[in-house]
């Protein structure tokens, strides 16, 4: 059996609002219907900061290695 890490890391950035991540989770957010917007700038998914704590605790419980500091 293979075992594939898939890792994502939260970035914190200068917006007030909203927490950078980066990593393989379009279809995951897409399929958890979390809302969040694509920065081609940045090369990540900029979701709102109140909803980091239970993403971070959805990702982890998914089997992604969730890495970077939270606010």
């Amino acid at each position: 059996m293979v075992c594939v890490r898939r890792n994502v890391y939260i970035i914190a950035t200068s917006d007030t609002r909203n927490t950078l991540i980066r990593g393989p989770i379009r279809q995951w957010l897409k399929d958890h219907d979390v809302p969040a917007y694509w920065s081609a700038v940045n090369r990540g998914w900029f979701v709102r900061d109140e909803r980091m704590p239970d993403l971070r605790a959805e990702l982890e419980h998914a089997g992604y290695s969730v890495r970077g500091a939270s606010r």
